[in-house]
């Protein structure tokens, strides 16, 4: 056992002692643990001094089991599982948008990725592994419905999530072509991406209202898909820190920030984006978790 101390998250960090634990022989006795993945956490951290943390520490694989059929343990950051599936022609796209998270985080939270036309994680998962507190056991949708369906977005409640065996398919788009416009109400704005019909197909909307002025005002970036000659690159880690701290963390500061995002993504020129940037486009913003609600 090992004591963590001021553990951090991406938007904030817990100043108190954490026992961290790796061997699980070691932790039967104890009535409450929180698993720890990869400590790259999007949420706030629920937790008291001295809880007891468990962290997978086996070693990390990724098989392709078949065409669209990926086999992988649940400490594989989102990441390593992309820059192992485009060398074989394959992407996955229900990932959140930050690279550094894990697996088996995305599987207890059922996450889902920038493109909500293809559904989260959970329509993904073929076969869960999980360790629950007496053995090893394999569920999925057939044989273990109620458990399976309990397990994602489960946030660790059934058990330590081990392995998985995922859907994944081939690339058929290296780009997306991005198409700005306007728009002055939320009807017209959600009428807007009500009439796009592109399966590929990104919305972000910026939103900047006044209350005094009764004005508003959004940006819609819509994309479509965009096959180029340009090869996929690869997604380098970087490491977002703990944001919301000091002068960060007020409020006034946090709506300067906010409508300097918007001003820039009102002006921005860019007209396209590889798949890398749009899957995880957190990874070269590192103001953009300070747009999440606190």
């Amino acid at each position: 056992m090992s004591i963590l101390s001021k553990f951090k998250s991406i938007d904030g960090f817990y100043s108190g002692n954490l026992k961290l634990f790796k061997d699980l022989k070691k932790i039967d006795k104890v009535e409450e643990i929180s698993i720890l993945g990869a400590g790259n956490s999007i949420s706030k951290i629920p937790y008291i001094d001295n809880l007891p943390l468990f962290k997978l520490d086996s070693k990390k694989f990724i098989k392709i089991i078949d065409n669209n059929i990926i086999y992988l343990s649940a400490n594989v950051t989102c990441s390593e599982l992309h820059n192992f599936l485009i060398k074989n022609g394959l992407v996955f796209e229900p990932i959140p948008s930050y690279p550094n998270v894990t697996i088996g985080g995305c599987i207890a939270n059922c996450v889902h990725g920038f493109n909500s036309k293809v559904g989260t994680i959970r329509d993904k998962i073929l076969e869960i592994n999980i360790y629950n507190g007496y053995e090893i056991i394999t569920i999925n949708k057939k044989d273990n419905y109620e458990l399976f369906n309990f397990t994602i977005g489960g946030m660790g409640k059934t058990g330590i999530i081990y392995s998985a065996k995922l859907l994944v398919n081939k690339i058929s788009y290296t780009h997306i072509k991005i198409k700005k416009s306007t728009f002055y109400s939320l009807t017209e704005g959600y009428l807007k991406l009500k009439k796009s019909k592109s399966i590929y197909n990104q919305n972000n909307i910026f939103i900047d209202y006044s209350k005094k002025k009764l004005s508003f005002y959004g940006i819609c970036n819509q994309g479509t898909p965009l096959n180029s000659n340009k090869t996929i690159s690869y997604v380098k880690n970087k490491k977002i820190p703990s944001m919301r701290l000091g002068i960060l963390g007020n409020i006034f500061v946090l709506q300067l920030f906010n409508k300097f995002i918007f001003l820039t993504s009102k002006f921005a020129l860019f007209n396209k984006l590889s798949l890398s940037e749009l899957l995880f486009p957190s990874n070269k913003r590192v103001n953009y978790f300070l747009l999440m609600p606190e």
